[in-house]
């Protein structure tokens, strides 16, 4: 058989994937991917790597039950679902049980954890709603306190759009704005020093794969327009700004990363990672440096613990402690006292029984020690939650989901203490949504998925 590209493994992985939910075995699931690493070689094994993070994100969706099989989205990440009153079909309130060709019960689209405590504090309460259902978008605060939300995945097709859209949080609503120059969906997206959004990579029918291309947002005339392109494609990995006014965009093991300076509109080769990070997370330090942790995959196809460090002076990665716990599709906030928050994710194991693993755990990073410590957990086990940092130092973590219910629970990490609170629930139950602290010290909750696919709805947090 001949090599594959990076694209045509991504894109077959994807059409593997394109079942109906209530017809897809989690066993099975695993199984296709087992198989496409098989048929990718050694040759492509960084990508097949990739592909069983790719694959772990739908069969996490498989379990909660969100309809996504069909690759439209990552679990709760908007994209399905257009409005909250949409019912849900029958079909897709069952999924089969790993190696088996029977339903298992699943907890319907408004189904959340029940509280182990009274709610205290702040209140969620509804705000306008988006033009689109997204999966895949991103969210960016302007420098006017506006939100920028664009592309992503649009349909039971999942297909990638150009379109954007901006809220207003003096209005509380959504307005369309200037499209991008093409289609994008798992892109990444960052605010530049000038104001103006640097939106890179994702995944494109333009190309029928992953993209190197790069536009820029401009809040003054609402249009998109081209800058430079990257080095190496880039899907579903991490942009941040560094404090010397670039960007990094990294990605996989092994493959140089890019450098974007917003100056010349151009993009530069900077150092490697030494692990694959995809579905991970990456964290601002207080001294500038970058902590990537976690994601997808080792050589087993399982999350890794792994976590290394990007120092924009040197250009170079450099392995730091590992984690207790190997988790993705979790949440990472940087705290008042300059550690890192971890909390929840899902574990992955394609030999296992169950699958997966969905995390309640929590731990902290030490950037002074370079040490992971566990800390209190959570109340609830919660994949792609929702983290934010509050003007007093707390964390709001909100939704996610597990192999029980998509959530709309939410509660609060004192640092000061290290526990964690139960405060208000949301107006609806939300995974994979993105949360935005808004100038007025409200959060803005937008999107996500309510059980059986993506929502246009959003909601605000006032603490």
């Amino acid at each position: 058989m001949p090599d594959l590209t990076d694209d045509q493994l991504i894109r077959g992985l994807r059409n593997a994937m394109r079942q109906d939910a209530s017809t897809v075995a989690v066993g099975d699931a695993a199984e296709r991917v087992a198989r496409a690493r098989r048929r990718a070689g050694r040759r492509n094994s960084r990508l097949a790597r990739g592909f069983v993070g790719i694959a772990a994100a739908l069969v996490v969706a498989l379990i909660l039950g969100t309809g996504y099989a069909s690759w439209r989205g990552r679990p709760g990440a908007g994209g399905g679902e257009p409005s909250a009153s949409q019912s849900r079909p029958a079909d897709e309130s069952s999924v089969p049980a790993s190696g088996s060709t029977e339903p298992v019960s699943m907890p319907s689209a408004t189904t959340a954890a029940t509280p182990t405590a009274p709610p205290l504090g702040g209140v969620f309460t509804a705000t306008g709603s988006m033009h689109t259902a997204r999966t895949y978008d991103t969210v960016t605060m302007l420098q006017d306190g506006r939100v920028l939300v664009a592309g992503g995945g649009i349909g039971t097709s999942d297909t990638p759009t150009d379109s954007a859209e901006l809220y207003d949080p003096h209005t509380g609503a959504f307005s369309q704005t200037g499209s991008m120059t093409v289609a994008r969906e798992g892109q990444m997206a960052t605010l530049l020093p000038d104001g103006r959004v640097l939106i890179a990579g994702g995944m494109s029918p333009a190309v029928d794969g992953a993209l190197l291309s790069a536009e820029i947002y401009d809040p003054n005339t609402g249009k998109f327009s081209k800058t430079g392109s990257m080095s190496t494609t880039h899907y579903r990995d991490i942009a941040i700004l560094l404090k010397n006014g670039r960007v990094l965009v990294a990605g996989g093991a092994n493959a140089p990363d890019d450098l974007y300076d917003p100056a010349t509109g151009r993009f530069s080769a900077t150092g490697a990672m030494h692990f694959s990070h995809q579905d991970g997370t990456a964290t601002l330090l207080s001294d500038g440096r970058v902590l990537v942790a976690g994601g997808c995959c080792t050589n087993a196809g399982s999350p890794t613990n792994s976590a290394e460090v990007y120092d924009p002076g040197t250009g170079k990665f450099t392995v730091t402690g590992s984690m207790n716990q190997g988790r993705i599709l979790d949440a990472a906030t940087l705290l008042p006292d300059g550690r890192v928050l971890l909390v929840g994710g899902v574990f992955v194991d394609p030999a296992a029984t169950p699958v997966n693993t969905f995390l309640g755990s929590a731990e902290l990073y030490d950037p002074k020690s370079g040490k992971f410590t566990p800390s209190a957990s959570l109340s609830a086990a919660r994949s792609y939650p929702s983290a934010t940092l509050l003007p007093d130092g707390q964390v709001l973590i909100a939704g996610g989901g597990n192999d029980s219910a998509t959530l709309g629970t939410a509660e609060l990490f004192d640092y000061s203490t290290g526990s964690f609170t139960l405060t208000g629930s949301m107006t609806q139950v939300r995974a994979g949504q993105t949360a935005m602290l808004l100038p007025d010290g409200r959060v803005l909750i937008v999107g996500g998925a309510g059980g059986s696919g993506p929502l246009v709805s959003a909601e605000l947090y006032q603490p």
